[in-house]
């Protein structure tokens, strides 16, 4: 069994051995045995024309202008293809029917742009004189002179004496008897001379131009060369750090996350702060629930602007403003109350007063431990007594003097007989409230 090596080259084998290679001659397609027509092609001297151009002219731009001119002119066939090989000002053409060709190919299932391959240039070239050799379809009479084939006739048959002399006599330097045939030379790995298509005499560039242009290719590929390895080794230090940053962010990363932590506390202890530094509502309502009477009064309104506090109350008919001043101002939180103009109607009543500090102080009993809204009921007398009443309007307390006590409410005025008290209204029900807010509609 073959190995894979004996395999690939078998594969290879029509490739290098060109023997195998389909060719393209007089009479059409030969297709050896295992040829590949997807392959490389040869092309028989017996499809081609040759001639020999001397342009002798200095500048190469002109010769390659004046030599597409001249195979222009020539053009042996109506569609003719070219190859050429240049040696100074002189060039060595071959021209072959390219429309012929390209059906042949077609034929064959060739891809259109296959590479064709002469089989003048596959074998062996000559230094100097006449020669007669054998190729794939015919014979080739060559007169060779310093490397550079001057002259070329094929036959499909080895020619005779009248044939060869007729072909001698229009060559300079040609021998006049036909020489012996030389059998098939072998073939060549690569051409003795790569040769140009009619395309590449487009170019009008001098070979010290095209040396120059090369020269700068190179240096320009030296450079981009020594950039690349730049940015190769740039390329590896930032993977060595790279891989150095994820180490030592994988190291830290506990210290990281506590250092989030921590800044995670400061913030809320930063806004515990702002909180503690302003005057926080709830305990306003906590120390008024502590001041204000139980019964008698109903909080309708309350406004905090930083230590200024606006309170609107609805009273009852025997609340006495005083009274709820002196109960206001009495924890020594509540400071300069007075008392605004536009209470909003009949039975209400608005404060104004200023927060002596942004916490209330510690809680103290009140002074007047019964609540505000009690009275207590005394029958009047009949008679001198009173007629000994003094007359006028009852007087108020001073808004300095203590509010009354327990006792002293619950005394009857002189000569007069204790009255039982009288309970305060009964709780008109619904829910219990620390402080006594009112719900709309609602009065004491």
């Amino acid at each position: 069994m073959p190995s894979r090596f004996q395999r690939l080259l078998q594969r290879l084998r029509p490739h290098v051995d060109l023997a195998n290679w389909p060719r393209l001659t007089a009479a059409g397609v030969e297709l050896a045995e295992g040829a590949d027509a997807q392959g490389p092609w040869l092309l028989s001297r017996g499809r081609c024309r040759y001639r020999f151009f001397d342009t002798e002219l200095q500048a190469a731009g002109r010769l390659r202008g004046r030599l597409r001119a001249s195979l222009l002119a020539w053009a042996p066939f109506d569609n003719s293809d070219y190859r050429i090989v240049l040696r100074g000002s002189q060039a060595m053409v071959w021209a072959w029917d390219a429309a012929r060709v390209q059906d042949d190919l077609a034929r064959a299932g060739a891809p259109a742009q296959v590479r064709l391959h002469l089989e003048a240039l596959q074998r062996d070239a000559h230094e100097d004189g006449t020669r007669l050799l054998q190729g794939i379809d015919g014979f080739e009479a060559q007169h060779w002179r310093g490397g550079v084939l001057r002259a070329s006739r094929w036959w499909p048959q080895a020619p005779d004496a009248a044939a060869w002399a007729s072909w001698a006599s229009t060559v300079d330097g040609a021998a006049a008897q036909p020489a012996e045939a030389i059998a098939p030379q072998p073939w060549l790995a690569r051409p003795w001379a790569e040769g140009l298509d009619l395309a590449a005499l487009d170019s009008n560039t001098s070979p010290f131009e095209r040396f120059a242009v090369g020269a700068a290719l190179v240096s320009l590929t030296g450079l981009s060369a020594a950039q690349l390895h730049q940015a190769w080794d740039m390329q590896v230090r930032l993977r060595a750090l790279e891989a150095e940053r994820q180490s030592l962010a994988a190291g830290v990363a506990p210290a990281i996350a506590a250092r989030d932590r921590a800044l995670a506390l400061a913030a809320e202890a930063d806004a515990l702060a702002a909180r503690s530094h302003a005057v926080q509502p709830l305990e306003v309502l906590v120390h008024l629930a502590e001041r204000l009477p139980q019964r008698g009064v109903l909080l309708r309104d309350l406004e905090l602007q930083g230590r200024n506090l606006r309170l609107g109350l609805e009273l009852g008919p025997d609340m006495a403003r005083a009274a709820l001043v002196q109960d206001l101002q009495a924890g020594g939180w509540l400071t300069r109350v007075t008392e605004s103009r536009d209470a909003g109607g009949p039975g209400r009543a608005s404060f104004e007063m200023t927060l002596a500090d942004l916490r209330p102080p510690p809680a103290m009993p009140m002074a007047a431990a019964a609540p505000a809204a009690a009275t207590v009921a005394y029958p009047l007398p009949t008679g001198p007594a009173t007629a000994a009443a003094p007359a006028g309007p009852a007087a108020l307390p001073s808004p300095g003097a203590a509010p009354p006590g327990p006792a002293q409410a619950a005394l009857p005025p002189a000569g007069l007989p204790a009255a039982p008290a009288t309970p305060a209204p009964a709780d008109p029900g619904g829910p219990k409230y620390p402080l006594p807010v009112a719900p709309p509609g609602a009065r004491p």
